[in-house]
Parts: structure tokens; C-alpha cells; sequence
């Protein structure tokens, strides 16, 4: 018997293959979407989740209450705060410190750029990794010890080895003075899963990191991350750590208090965020040890493929309902003969599972191909490992289930409530203006799409603004190659590029306008703490990015050094502390009574992204950072022999490094890279929803004609033509399209009015964006409808008006 279900269902679907196409479509597209997004998700949620002891790891941070009663947060903590807890808190069972830098690491005769962890020997008892080779029990007890991870002890030795064992014992030089760069490897791990918010790729012992750049602020330079005792407890743990922040800030407190950058109500709280959460918590949002996730980002992409399944869902039932009433005389038949309401229900059932079945299928395979995609939205290298886990197969077979029962169910109770065999022999149907659900799904599904649509034209517009804006330098033709190395080896670097006619400019820094920053808070004369922001350059700065001198003069090449440095400062700082005249001023940074000289003004420039103002700052050749970077600007369309020489000279003077460079444009539009993502993320999402409207104005469509056939027959013979009959049936839609445009504005204007402040430099909200997308879901839907009603009324009326 159940067999001639799935038999008649077959046929039905087979003789109705137009709309059984339409359904695939939009059921696996939008099941492709929900499988990507589920396994991005899944991807997040498990970050970590392979340490074995990551239930009781807990990473250190504090917080503080500034003068305007703003709460920030650190990750930091001072470098002997790791000692003091073990010392003075019970229940601790080991602690562990952590710092992480690029740095280029190698035999000697080739050096490649890793990124470096600095942690103390508790780190392999804490963090569970698979030692593969070597010492198994105390990997980083000697100080110039070294753990790899398989590949890249496998690039950094390539030649043949037998066994990984082989590797261990030999010898990588990282960037110190010899002879105390050698590194022995005593152990080589296997590579971290991906789920992992570290990104290290080789180990050594924490106490060489004080040579190395670090990142710090009000908190400290280091992670630190504790393990508790099987009771774990965690209250206990904060509670005691209170009373050590007199001992580490007590100090630094009152400073501040005294500069009025603290009040005296300024809470200074230590915390201990769970390791298992700390890759999704946001309140951190500048730590630079470990990548970070974004939370907001897993609840909006969940949001929007719920609501894509649920309509995908919804619009399958419409058109399923605009199929069957053209069966409706086969179910009257049906229940003549004898057939109950759950056995003609049993036939929808099956209907929609042999429908849902074929577009799972279709739907993993389109997900597949998705995958790649979606991971460079999200920068995320994803696997597709749906086939991996238990529960990714309890979420297929119930997001099957989910489709099957909730579309069946529809559809049998909306055709077959209260209807007797007579009505269903005569086709005799509730009115579509009854029909609530229907108008709601209108209105719902294009509310989504345009504020969608809406949503990412604006993040668009934001982004070209951004991208477009003068950031008040030059960035065309110029070449940022990373210099890890000697000074004195990157002044011959820079000679020896400068002897190539097509480079016109060579200069050096500190820092590449996307990484890295150096400040100090410095008072004003109104006694408040301005953060003042130091670049490091060098003579030839303002002449190689285009900087415009507006007051004072340049650096001079071998100026005599004085005891007091010379500085060049930007127009913020000059308005910010209201110096008169800053050519020839003395400025003082501290109470110490260190002090500089101004010798010129700056046009101001973005040095940082746009999302903020821009900070005073003072431009400097002294030795306050190291130089990280080499600037080369070439001349128009010169790229290409330029990088042949600069390429060239890097072999002949750093041999040993590899040669890396980008282009400062590239360097700028990552600093957006997340609004990039948002706006490809929405606008992809917007298209989907539009897609899935249209497939259900489809639906809606059929059921309004199958119901107003014969009415249309009556208008025909009665003298109305075509254009007409499209005109008044088009309307008994095309108003809930108009009403969901009117509720989706405010929304996405208020919606995009709050996201647009987080930039200090903002683009507006233009009109013809919410016109834009306004008129294209009106034109979509026009021609959707259209297309449906033209089949009709183009039909004789003798078909519509015999009797049957």
C-alpha cells in the first residue's frame, strides 16, 4: 500500500514538473545555505574544544572604570603575575604565560617569516597537542629550546628525512645577536587543528620574549592563563585575585588618578574569562596574541538562514497549494470511494518528503561548492565535514523532518478543513482575501529581502567612501616590503633600491597603517590625558607618501643629534594643545620633564582606519620603535621593473630572507575588510531572499488564478483585454509588496543609521538607495505575477466558463 503512495506521488510530481523545478530550486538553495551556515557555526562554537583540560583553563584579564564612566577591558597582565597567583591563590594547579610575534626563523641560508609564540614550560601540561618527535615531557625546559609544528619543521628542513626523529636535535637561528640566536629543536608537534585560536607555528621558552615586540597597554604585555584543581573553582579564584591589584597597579592607579584619567570610583577588577570562551568574546576586541571571533556574526548569519529555511518552506506550500487545487476533484473522488483525511494527508506526506529528500541531496551538493565562497567571506578556511559527526547528521535528518511535517501538515489542513466531498468534486475553495498567511508571507519575505537589499547598498556605499576618501597621502605606485632585520642593513637596502630610475622615493617606519601602534598619554592644558600617537620615520617620510608641510620644516638628512629630539607633529596635536606657534615650540610628554622640540607642522592624515578620528601625533626618527617596514615609491607604470630591481637587491643583501611585499592600496582596504565581507554576506543573503520571494509570489500567484478563473473568463467575454485583466490581478498583490517596502525603510534606515556610527567618517544615507531597492522588488514582483497571469489571460473564455 505504501508503495502506491510514493507511485502516485512520483507521477504528480513528474505531470507538474514545472513547479516540482521551481520547488527543487528554492528548497536546495536554500538548504545549501543553512548547511554552509550551520557548518560555520559549528566551525566557532568548537574553537578550542579539543584541549583536554579546557573546562578548568582560565585566561586572566581586568577592567576599569575611565573618568567618563566608560568600562574597558585588557587582556594584558604584567609578566609576574603568573608567579604571584600560583604563590598566593590555592586551587591552582599550574599557570602558563603567553606572547606571540611574527618573526623570521630558519636554518641560516633561508629564513621564513612564523608566527612565534613565547610560553613558559607549564604550556604543553595546560594545551593538549600531539608531540610527535622529541622530548614528550619537557619540551621547553632550556632556554634556547624550540617546538615546531610538523609543517613547517618540514619547509624549514626540506631536504629528505626518514622520521621526523631525525630533525630533532638540529639547529634554527632566529633574528638576536649571535651566538645566543640558536634555537635547538627538542620537540615537533603535529599541526593544531583548526579550531583553534592559536596561530603559532613554532614555541620557545617565554623568558626570550623580552627582545621581541609585544603588544601592551594599562594591563600589561602578557597573556596569562591559569589551570584549577578538579574543584574547580572559580569564584573562589577571582575573589582572592582582588587582592593583588594593589600590589601590580596600585602604582600605575594613582598616576592616573593623579592625571585624571581615573577617578577615584575606578572599580579596577581581575577577571578569569573560560578558555573555551574566550575565542567569542568581544570585550577584548584589541588582543593581538590569538585570533578572535565575532558573536554578533554567528547570531545574524543563524538569523538569516532560519528565516531563509522558513520561507523556503512557506513558499513551498504556497506553490504546492496552488498545484493541488487543481486535484481537488481527485480528492473528492478519493474521499467518495472511502479515503479518510489522514490517508489523503499520508499522500502530501509523501509528496513533500520525496520533494525534501532530492533537495537535501541536491542542497549538500550545492553546499559543497559554496563552501569556498563563503569561507573567503568569512575568512575562515572551513572543511566540509558534514559526513564528520553524529550531530551533523541529527541536524540533516531534522531539518529534514522539519520540512516534511511543516509543509505537508499546511497543506492538508488548508485544503482539507471542513470540506466535504461535494465542495472538493466542485472546487469549491476558501477565498484567497481569507487567506491571512498568504498576505503575511508577502509582506514578511520581501520586509527581509529589501532591508536586506537596503542594508548592504549602504555598507557598499560606506565602503567605496571609504575606500575613495584622500586619507591625505599618497598610496598609488608604492611598494611596502617588511624589513625584520639589522638597520644598518636596511639603510644599504634602501641605497641600493634608490639606484633604480624608476623608483623615486624609498622611506622607512615603523608601523604599515594597518598593524601596530605606539602611543603615550600626554596632558593638555586643561589638565586632561590625550593619547598621543609616535611614528617612527625617517628623513624622507614626508616626500615619499606626499605628507604636506604646513608650518616649520622637514628633517634634515645627518642633522647633528641633539640631547633634546626633534619632532614633527600633525594639525590635531597643535589644536589639541592649543600650542600657538608650534614651528620652534618645546613640547613636554611627561612629568619627568622629558621634553621635545616641534620643527614643523603636518597637514593632518589617516594613519589609522576611518572607523576613528584622527589622534594627535608626532613624527620622529629617534630610536623609540624599531623599523619594521621600507616604503618604495615607484614611478607610473613602473611596477613591474621596480619589483625586479627591489627583488634583485634583497638577494644580494639579505640573502638569507624571503622576499615579501604589498602594495599600500591593498594594505588600506584590508583595514575594511570586515565591512568588505558584510556587504558581499548581505547583498548575497538579499538576492537569496529576493530569489525565494519571487518563488513564492509564484505560488501565491497560482492560487489567486486557480481561484479566479472563471472570473477571468466572465471579464473576457465581457469585453476586457489583456493588459487589463494583468492590471487588476497584479494589484491584489503588488500592494503587500508596497507595504513591506514601507515597513522595511524606517527599519533599515534605523538599522543602518546605528552601524554607520561606528565610523568617524561616514557616508549618508541616501535616498536613492532605499529607491533603488524599492523599485526592484516592485519590478521583480510585477514580473513574476505577470508572467503567472499572462498564461491565463491569454487562454479562450469558453475554457473558463463551460460547465464541469
Amino acid at each position: 500500500m505504501i508503495s502506491s503512495y510514493f507511485k502516485y506521488a512520483f507521477r504528480n510530481l513528474v505531470k507538474q514538473r514545472g513547479r516540482t523545478l521551481i520547488n527543487l530550486v528554492g528548497l536546495s538553495a536554500s538548504l545549501a545555505l543553512v548547511i554552509v551556515i550551520f557548518l560555520y557555526v559549528s566551525h566557532e562554537l568548537s574553537m578550542n574544544n579539543f584541549h583536554k583540560n579546557r573546562d578548568r583553563i582560565y585566561r586572566m584579564y581586568n577592567s576599569v572604570v575611565e573618568i567618563d564612566g566608560e568600562r574597558i577591558y585588557s587582556p594584558y597582565t604584567p609578566a609576574e603575575m603568573a608567579g604571584a597567583l600560583k604563590e598566593n591563590i590555592p586551587g591552582i594547579e599550574a599557570t602558563c604565560r603567553l606572547k606571540a610575534t611574527p618573526v623570521f626563523i630558519g636554518p641560516g641560508k633561508e629564513l621564513f617569516q612564523e608566527y612565534v609564540a613565547f610560553a613558559d614550560s607549564t604550556f604543553f601540561d595546560l594545551f593538549t597537542y600531539e608531540i610527535l618527535a622529541g622530548n614528550r615531557e619537557g619540551p621547553l625546559d632550556e632556554l634556547k629550546s624550540v617546538v615546531l609544528t610538523e609543517t613547517v619543521a618540514r619547509k624549514i628542513f626540506p631536504d629528505s628525512i626518514a622520521t621526523l626523529d631525525e630533525l630533532v636535535g638540529r639547529t634554527v637561528k632566529f633574528p638576536e645577536e649571535a651566538p645566543f640566536n640558536l634555537y635547538t629543536v627538542t620537540a615537533i608537534i603535529a599541526d593544531p587543528p583548526e579550531n583553534t585560536y592559536f596561530k603559532w607555528t613554532a614555541v620557545i621558552p617565554y623568558p626570550n620574549s623580552r627582545i621581541y615586540p609585544r603588544s601592551n597597554d594599562f594591563g600589561g604585555d602578557t597573556y596569562t592563563y591559569v589551570m584549577l584543581d578538579r574543584d574547580n573553582n572559580l569564584q573562589r579564584l577571582e575573589r582572592t585575585a582582588q587582592d593583588l591589584v594593589d600590589v601590580f597597579h596600585g602604582e600605575g592607579i594613582r598616576l592616573y588618578i593623579e592625571m585624571g584619567y581615573l577617578s577615584e570610583d575606578h572599580d579596577f577588577t581581575f577577571h578569569f574569562l573560560p578558555y573555551k570562551e574566550a575565542y567569542l568574546e568581544s570585550n577584548m576586541s584589541h588582543a593581538s596574541y590569538s585570533t578572535r571571533g565575532d558573536k554578533n556574526r554567528l547570531y545574524i548569519l543563524s538569523c538569516i538562514a532560519v528565516l531563509i529555511l522558513f520561507i523556503a518552506c512557506f513558499n513551498y506550500v504556497m506553490i504546492s497549494i496552488g498545484t493541488a487545487l487543481n486535484r481537488l476533484g481527485d480528492f473528492g473522488l478519493m474521499k467518495v470511494v472511502g479515503a479518510g483525511r489522514w490517508q489523503i494527508l499520508l499522500q502530501f506526506v509523501v509528496e513533500s518528503f520525496m520533494l525534501a529528500l532530492t533537495s537535501m541531496f541536491l542542497g549538500i551538493i550545492l553546499a559543497e561548492q559554496m563552501l569556498p565562497i563563503f569561507s573567503n567571506f568569512v575568512e575562515t578556511d572551513l572543511s566540509f565535514s558534514i559526513y564528520s559527526q553524529l550531530v551533523n547528521y541529527i541536524f540533516l535528518l531534522s531539518i529534514l523532518l522539519f520540512v516534511v511535517l511543516s509543509t505537508s501538515a499546511y497543506i492538508g489542513f488548508y485544503l482539507l478543513r471542513r470540506s466535504q466531498p461535494l465542495r472538493l468534486l466542485r472546487k469549491e475553495m476558501l477565498s484567497l482575501r481569507r487567506n491571512g498567511a498568504a498576505r503575511f508571507s508577502i509582506v514578511l519575505q520581501f520586509f527581509i529581502a529589501l532591508v536586506l537589499l537596503i542594508s548592504g547598498g549602504v555598507i557598499a556605499k560606506q565602503l567605496n567612501y571609504l575606500l575613495n576618501r584622500d586619507v591625505g597621502f599618497h598610496t598609488e605606485n608604492t611598494v611596502v616590503v617588511p624589513v625584520d632585520f639589522e638597520l644598518q642593513r636596511i639603510r644599504t637596502l634602501k641605497e641600493l633600491m634608490l639606484e633604480s630610475p624608476h623608483i623615486s622615493h624609498v622611506t622607512m617606519s615603523d608601523r604599515n597603517f594597518n598593524s601596530g601602534s605606539s602611543s603615550q598619554g600626554v596632558q593638555n592644558k586643561r589638565g586632561e590625558l590625550v593619547s598621543v600617537r609616535f611614528l617612527r620615520t625617517d628623513t624622507d617620510y614626508l616626500e615619499t607618501l606626499g605628507l604636506e608641510l604646513v608650518a616649520g620644516r622637514n628633517f634634515i638628512r645627518d642633522e647633528p643629534d641633539d640631547s633634546i629630539p626633534n619632532v614633527i607633529v600633525n594639525e590635531t596635536l597643535v589644536r589639541e594643545f592649543e600650542i600657538e606657534d608650534p614651528a620652534g615650540a618645546r613640547f613636554q610628554l611627561n612629568n619627568d620633564g622629558e621634553v621635545v622640540d616641534i620643527i614643523g607642522v603636518v597637514r593632518d592624515f589617516h594613519f589609522d582606519s576611518m572607523h576613528d578620528d584622527i589622534q594627535p601625533l608626532m613624527l620622529h626618527t629617534f630610536q623609540y620603535n624599531n623599523i619594521w617596514y621600507l616604503f618604495v615609491r615607484a614611478q607610473e607604470d613602473r611596477i613591474a621593473e621596480v619589483l625586479t630591481h627591489c627583488e634583485k637587491v634583497w638577494k644580494e643583501v639579505v640573502p638569507e630572507f624571503s622576499w615579501e611585499y604589498e602594495f599600500m592600496e591593498d594594505i588600506l582596504e584590508r583595514q575594511y575588510t570586515n565591512e568588505n565581507k558584510w556587504s558581499q554576506v548581505l547583498v548575497f543573503a538579499a538576492a537569496m531572499s529576493i530569489l525565494l520571494s519571487c518563488l513564492g509570489l509564484m505560488g501565491i500567484s497560482g492560487i489567486l488564478i486557480a481561484r479566479r478563473f472563471k472570473e477571468v473568463g466572465i471579464r473576457k467575454a465581457n469585453g476586457a483585454t489583456i493588459p487589463q485583466i494583468i492590471y487588476l490581478l497584479n494589484m491584489d498583490i503588488l500592494k503587500w509588496v508596497l507595504l513591506s517596502y514601507v515597513l522595511a525603510c524606517p527599519v533599515a534606515w534605523l538599522a543602518m543609521k546605528r552601524w554607520l556610527r561606528d565610523f568617524a567618517f561616514q557616508t549618508s544615507l541616501s535616498w536613492w538607495i532605499f529607491l533603488l531597492a524599492g523599485l526592484a522588488a516592485v519590478l521583480i514582483s510585477i514580473g513574476t505575477i505577470t508572467f503567472q497571469i499572462y498564461r491565463v489571460a491569454r487562454q479562450n473564455p469558453v475554457h473558463a466558463l463551460r460547465y464541469e
